[in-house]
């Protein structure tokens, strides 16, 4: 838990600015019919508010949170990309606007983000909360990434070409299939049930997706 917490918090939309690989996906479309949500371009434009002489400006308290919701109703979230290679750099987009969400920037004295995902994992929280509202939106989210990883041919060269990331597919399968909740109403208990089983494999693949070249293109290697 420590260490998924120090990761996301150097990939969330504030200290993405320093990282250019993950940073150029952020500045082009998301695959086929979607644009990457606006989540996905704020570090950009912090980014460029810092590159200025005066601070960044404050993001509304519901920024995130409607990014996330926003990306979860999408009407392309479950329509099928062009090419094979085109649902995996979809597959990075929606992994990652799960976890732009959870590494977002917050503020109190309390606040601790080790907690917070633990919290996301395991807290009774009221239906009208925002982190209730987060669950929803990341069922809805990964029943399109399921979606994604499905319409690609068992026959398609990708998945002989990307073992890693289609044996991370295949870790993720089965627990969509048997544990993934319903979106109308969320038990903590079948929550955590699965949330503590797939968050780590989508965290593994997210990044492996980068790794493979799916989160940015490789013309764009030179910054600006």
């Amino acid at each position: 838990m420590l260490r998924s917490a120090a990761l996301l918090r150097r990939l969330s939309p504030v200290n993405l600015q320093t990282r250019s690989p993950t940073q150029r996906l952020l500045r082009r479309p998301a695959v086929s019919a979607p644009r990457a949500s606006r989540a996905l371009h704020t570090s950009v434009y912090l980014r460029n508010q810092s590159s200025q002489d005066t601070p960044p400006p404050e993001i509304p308290p519901d920024f995130f949170i409607q990014a996330l919701e926003n990306t979860a109703k999408a009407p392309w979230l479950h329509l099928a990309s062009r090419t094979d290679a085109e649902s995996l750099q979809r597959l990075y987009v929606l992994t990652w606007q799960i976890f732009f969400y959870l590494s977002r920037p917050q503020t109190g004295e309390d606040f601790s983000s080790d907690q917070y995902l633990l919290d996301f994992i395991q807290a009774d929280v009221p239906r009208d909360s925002e982190m209730y509202r987060a669950r929803l939106a990341v069922i809805s989210i990964l029943k399109a990434v399921r979606t994604n990883i499905n319409n690609i041919p068992q026959n398609s060269a990708l998945r002989k070409e990307q073992t890693e990331i289609f044996d991370l597919f295949g870790a993720l399968t089965p627990l969509f299939d048997s544990s993934l909740p319903t979106e109308q109403d969320v038990s903590v208990e079948e929550w955590k049930e699965f949330w503590e089983k797939a968050s780590p494999i989508l965290l593994a693949t997210g990044l492996k997706l980068d790794e493979k070249g799916y989160g940015f293109d490789k013309d764009e290697e030179t910054p600006e």
